[in-house]
């Protein structure tokens, strides 16, 4: 079944575009707290378009908990890790995000099309300032439709001050009756 036959995701793609348009911004930016479907919603208003971009995947142990976070390419088989747990947090691999991380970017800010999808920013970048640049630039050249993590954390908030990028909260997002 296609995510967007659900009847609530129906109408939250119907509603996000729609005052995503009124906005007259660039770029739109989903945030919500953990589980407030985000990835639903973005991959739903990418409704299966090859849109170029990354996409963070978590991986989990035996136990449940999150391993690592591996950053794919979108529509290709590129893939990096970008965040490890071994005991505690999970922790960033600076050399992944400088490196193969904020080369996928530049791949994606050279690809033909408008659009770009970026799902999802967290606080992991927060280590690099190389990807955290190539992101600036994507935001730049492309219209991004991104998913970021509800956090304060200083790459975020950046984010979401930026006059160019409306920023949908899901958790104040309410079905009209």
């Amino acid at each position: 079944m296609k995510p967007t036959k659900h009847p609530a995701l129906k109408w939250l793609k119907t509603y996000t575009i729609r005052t995503f348009q009124r906005s007259g911004r660039k770029s739109l930016l989903l945030t919500g707290g953990k589980g407030a479907g985000k990835t639903t919603l973005l991959e739903a208003l990418l409704d299966g378009a090859p849109v170029p971009g990354v996409r963070s995947e978590v991986e989990r142990g035996t136990d449940g908990l999150p391993r690592c976070v591996v950053l794919a390419q979108r529509g290709t088989d590129r893939r990096c890790i970008v965040g490890r747990r071994e005991t505690g947090p999970m922790t960033p691999d600076k050399d992944a995000f400088d490196g193969p991380a904020a080369d996928m970017l530049r791949v994606v800010r050279r690809a033909p099309g408008a659009w770009a999808a970026v799902d999802e920013i967290g606080f992991l970048e927060e280590c690099s300032e190389a990807y955290r640049s190539e992101l600036r630039q994507l935001l730049e050249e492309k219209r991004v439709l991104a998913a970021i993590r509800k956090a304060d954390t200083p790459f975020l908030c950046e984010l979401r001050a930026r006059d160019d990028c409306f920023v949908l909260d899901l958790d104040e997002v309410e079905e009209e009756a």
